[in-house]
Order: structure tokens, then sequence, then C-alpha cells
């Protein structure tokens, strides 16, 4: 029977920013895990800032988002997300959740005999706050059984009065729609290295889209300081070989096509 090792280094530190009384207080974990396996190991290193201020609603739903992208990136289906406090005491069962399917789960996958060495790196931190919401970078990257390299990158921007998640419904009139997606495909010109869009489309699996009906990113819109952070999965709109696509649109480019309430929110 294979012995259970689970080595854990953790480090903790409330992070309070400039006395603001509407920024949300964060908690900051540092973790590196050793997991065992039939053969090998498989370190996991984890660095996140989770809120331990605000709204349940607002942790449960940043704790599904980053379960979700180390699901896209190890494989792992139904990742359990943490418990339904905001307290530090969530945080650790975060990681344990984590630890716990992740040597479960990939003890029972294939591996490649030349994949060695295997790595999980979890990185999530807040990369922009307002009065009215805050935007969370998440990065996986997971280097897995089958001797490659599988990556997960998200952005998501939560509503500080209700811990809901910005989605384009409530970022975009419906009237407005097909200007949103012209401005979206626009914005991945400088992604696919492309000066138009008939060269854009060249690019993507579907090549009987055009601007007025071109796809948002299933995960949603974020608000970030430079505007609207656009990101797809991999595989949403190209091939998995082109990674990610990103781009980025100015909210006064696009201030006409917001609803009023979206509106109240960025001002």
């Amino acid at each position: 029977m294979l012995k259970k090792i689970l080595t854990l280094l953790l480090t903790v530190a409330a992070l309070v920013s400039a006395n603001a009384a509407d920024t949300l207080t964060l908690a900051r974990k540092t973790s590196l895990l050793s997991i065992p396996l039939q053969r090998g190991s498989i370190e996991c290193q984890i660095e996140a800032e989770m809120p331990v201020s605000g709204s349940t609603a607002l942790f449960e739903n940043l704790s599904q988002r980053l379960s979700a992208a180390v699901a896209k990136a190890t494989g792992i289906k139904n990742i359990e997300k943490s418990g339904t406090t905001v307290s530090m005491p969530a945080l650790s069962e975060l990681e344990s959740n984590f630890a716990r399917y992740i040597e479960t789960a990939i003890r029972t996958q294939q591996r490649d005999a030349k994949a060695t060495g295997l790595t999980l790196d979890i990185l999530m931190r807040r990369e922009y706050e307002t009065t009215r919401l805050v935007t969370f970078r998440i990065e996986v990257t997971f280097y897995g059984l089958d001797g490659k390299r599988h990556i997960a990158n998200d952005r998501v921007t939560l509503l500080k009065s209700n811990g809901k998640t910005l989605t384009w419904n409530d970022l975009v009139n419906k009237k407005q729609r097909a200007k949103m997606s012209k401005a979206v495909a626009r914005s991945l010109f400088g992604y696919f290295g492309v000066m138009d869009f008939i060269n854009l489309k060249n690019a993507l699996t579907d090549t009987t889209l055009n601007e007025t009906n071109f796809p948002l990113p299933q995960n949603g819109p974020a608000i970030t300081a430079d505007g609207l952070f656009i990101i797809y999965a991999p595989g949403e709109i190209a091939s998995e070989e082109r990674g990610q696509p990103i781009g980025t649109i100015k909210l006064q480019s696009v201030w006409s096509q917001l609803t009023p309430t979206a509106k109240k929110l960025l001002k």
C-alpha cells in the first residue's frame, strides 16, 4: 500500500491596502506540495490571494473559477471548491481539496514513459480593484502525464456589492452586441499578427464568422486598468496550438455600447 506523504510549507500574510475602507482585505498563501504517485511524485506550487473580507458569494465564485482553471489544465474533473465561508480556514481547505483530487485522479491516468518531473503551478492574484469591482488573474501551468505543458489562464471580474461574476449581459446593451463583437474581433489582430478581419478569419476554426457575429469569450469580460480585457480558452475560436487569444479594448471606445448598469459600475 502506497504510503501517503504530504509535505506542506505554508506562509500566510494578511494584506491590507492603503487603509482604504472599500478595498478588499486579502490573504496570501504560498504553498509547496509534494504528492506521491505510484512512480515518482508531482510537485505543486500554489500562490494565491483570496479575500478575507467581502461577501461569501465573492469568495465562492472566485474559488469556482480557480477550480475550473485547474481542471482545464490538468484534465481532472469535478475538483471540489472550498467551503462556504470567507476565512483563512476556507483558504486552507481549498488547497487540501486540490491536493486530494490531484493525487487521486492522477494515480488512475495513463502516463507517458517520457513524462518525468510532473509539476503543477497555480497563481491567483488581484489585478485591479475599484470601489465597485475587483478583478483577479489566474494562471495554471501543468506538466502532465503526457509529457507536455498544459496552460489555463483566466481573468475574472466580480462585483463587490454582491460577489456576482461580471457577464457580457451585465456589460453590453443587447442592441449594441454586434458592435461589441466587432470591437472584440479587432482587439485580437495583435495576438494573431494580422492587420484586418479577412486575415484573422484564416486563423480561426470557424471561417464563416464575420465581425458582427463574432463570439464573445465564454468566460465573460474582465475589467483592468487598461480597459476591457478579452481572453479565450484554448480551442474556443482557434486551434489549441494557438494558445489563448487575448486582446484589450479601451472602455472609452465602447462606452456607448454599455448598459446603464455597467456605466455606473465603471465610472
